[in-house]
């Protein structure tokens, strides 16, 4: 007990009025609603501690303190209470809250990088264990999205996905409204998306996320739902909009109280502002980041605010200013030793060279980083595709397409960087130039011949719909969104009567134009946001998105219809299609369960005499 009292003297003062239960019950009701006063209460009650408290209750307490605290960037002032009251829960036997206090300092360790990663997530995941066990299904979805951010981080884009999947089941399982839980699990998956390579999906969640945060009238939601929509539109290549947001976003941290809201706000803006040769704009926002940078714990953060103050005084021809930045951005970063770190300390470097009149130590110092940083893309994009080869079961001839396009997209992005880099600092010569182009014309080409192949990967050959592989992503995709957004989905399959006979009197060619008209003729039949793909052999799938029982019912039956037309009138006077429907119900845990339905409906309509549209457990 004096072991946790000792570790709080930093964060409490004196001991007054014993705190109860139903003070403790509000505390917990205000942290799930994220409530604005929660910090204010929280520092109340600590404050109010006393070595006579039961030790349930100071370790929950504590536990809650040590959880905001994380979630606002104080992990360095909070640990050492984290960890006594951890030895306190141990004593009370209380095995979910021993495993919230582990799992919680085991995140604090290394987000400070304190201890080695391994031992760090080893701890994570014991806790996580403990916590299954214990069947605290909500601090465990709490648990699992904040470590599946930190794996995130260290590009462990699969590993994190896999966590996020299980909390996303536990959330949408528990029927509750928007709360912290909730809210972070939802916000997770949409940076999870983001950081994946899927700007497109990253964006439309955290749309949706926005409007049930603003539903919800919760600030906190929404502004950090805002910075989410600002970095997923910046990523797509919305950046007018993104620096909207991110002021939005900014101004609602503000409002809060939220100091690592708005360092990260103000952080993104200026490195917006930068990257759009906006220094009078970089300025104005590094000057209201600083007042917040020695209450930010995370170094790297600090270090990223000082390269930017350092680049932004070189282009204000303030090389002392710029060198002393730089310094203090070098003396942060340089341990971590990590190579998109090290890329942007060398471009820094060289931006503050140049204010200093040392040019052809800049343009050395230039080409190294552009050097870096082209491998720290190269390292970023093996790990996306890597994390989108384990999420998307990727063929190897798939895989190697991706390979290729992210290949060429690079290639791109460096002969960008290089010539705009060089022209911003006039430091371009003639065989720079001449080298640029050569590159330009090699990437130029690699890239069209790597949209040529992704496109064959993504279309049938013979009817030109989507392949199986493209509207397998595509039907996974759409089903995880129709349930994150609460709409109805449903799948048709239809499987074409009577092929075989076809290609045996008629030969394959014959057969093939069979499959092309049934193709032509439920494309014709489908809405805009409808999806048609070939399943295999005369197998056709469609996508119905926003589509009820009802809908794919009746859709259903015209397109049989239509195609038994289409197929007479084609010359194909025998020709009919039998249709299995499914539309997706709570008990559907992924689209393959979903999928199954529809294949046992469309087996019982070939066995009933075919030609006939079967719904999904009629």
């Amino acid at each position: 007990m004096l072991l946790v009292l000792a570790a709080l003297t930093t964060l409490a003062g004196a001991a007054h009025a014993a705190i109860t239960d139903a003070e403790l019950a509000g505390l917990r009701q205000q942290r799930d609603a994220g409530a604005q006063t929660l910090r204010r209460n929280l520092i109340d009650a600590i404050n109010r501690l006393d070595a006579s408290d039961p030790p349930k209750l100071i370790a929950e307490l504590i536990f809650q303190f040590g959880d905001f605290r994380y979630a606002e960037g104080g992990s360095e002032s909070a640990l050492p209470a984290v960890e006594a009251a951890l030895e306190l829960a141990r004593q009370t036997g209380d095995a979910s809250r021993i495993a919230s206090l582990d799992a919680l300092a085991g995140q604090m360790l290394l987000a400070l990088r304190r201890q080695s990663p391994t031992s760090a997530r080893e701890r994570i995941e014991r806790a996580l264990q403990m916590q299954r066990a214990a069947g605290n299904q909500i601090e465990l979805a709490r648990q699992l999205s904040a470590y599946a951010t930190l794996l995130q981080e260290a590009d462990e884009y699969a590993a994190a996905m896999r966590l996020s999947n299980e909390a996303m089941v536990i959330v949408e399982g528990s029927g509750q409204k928007m709360n912290t839980v909730t809210f972070a699990v939802l916000y997770g998956r949409v940076e999870l998306l983001r950081s994946v390579g899927d700007a497109a999906s990253a964006l439309a969640a955290a749309e949706t996320l926005l409007d049930r945060a603003a539903a919800s009238g919760n600030p906190e939601f929404i502004g950090t739902t805002q910075h989410a929509v600002a970095r997923a539109s910046r990523a797509v290549g919305l950046k007018s909009r993104a620096a909207q947001l991110l002021e939005a976003s900014h101004q609602q941290a503000k409002e809060y109280a939220d100091p690592l809201g708005q360092f990260l706000t103000a952080l993104d803006r200026v490195n917006l502002a930068i990257e759009q040769q906006e220094f009078d704009i970089a300025r104005q926002w590094i000057e209201r980041a600083m007042p917040l940078r020695d209450a930010i714990d995370d170094p790297i953060l600090r270090g990223r605010l000082d390269l930017a103050d350092a680049r932004v005084a070189a282009r204000e021809s303030k090389p002392a200013k710029a060198r002393e930045a730089y310094v203090r951005a070098r003396d942060a970063l340089a341990p971590s030793a990590e190579i998109w770190l090290v890329a942007m300390l060398r471009e820094a470097d060289a931006d503050v060279l140049v204010a200093e009149g040392k040019r052809a130590e800049a343009v050395d110092t230039l080409r190294d980083a552009l050097n870096l940083r082209v491998e720290s893309e190269r390292q970023l994009q093996r790990g996306v595709l890597a994390a989108q080869g384990d999420l998307h079961r990727l063929s190897e001839r798939e895989f190697r397409e991706k390979q290729l396009e992210q290949e060429a997209r690079l290639r791109e992005t460096q002969l960008e960087a290089t010539e705009q880099r060089l022209l911003n600092q006039r430091l371009i010569v003639a065989v720079v130039a001449l080298a640029a182009l050569l590159a330009g014309s090699v990437a130029v080409w690699q890239l069209q011949r790597a949209r040529r192949f992704r496109r064959r990967a993504d279309t049938d050959s013979l009817t030109g719909v989507l392949s199986r592989s493209a509207i397998e992503g595509t039907a996974v995709a759409r089903f995880r969104r129709a349930r994150i957004e609460n709409r109805p989905f449903a799948v048709l399959l239809f499987d074409v009567d009577g092929l075989k006979p076809v290609n045996d009197r008629f030969g394959h060619a014959r057969g093939d134009e069979l499959l092309q008209e049934v193709a032509l003729v439920i494309a014709r039949g489908l809405r805009t946001r409808d999806r048609l793909g070939r399943w295999g052999g005369d197998e056709f799938i469609v996508l119905l998105d926003s589509a009820d029982l009802a809908t794919a019912r009746n859709m259903g039956e015209r397109l049989r219809q239509s195609i038994v037309d289409g197929l007479a009138d084609a010359g194909f006077a025998d020709g009919s299609c039998s249709v299995g429907l499914a539309a997706s119900v709570a008990e559907d845990g992924s689209f393959a369960e979903m999928l199954a339905r529809a294949d046992a409906a469309l087996y019982t309509a070939k066995q009933g005499g075919k030609n006939r549209a079967v719904v999904a457990g009629d």
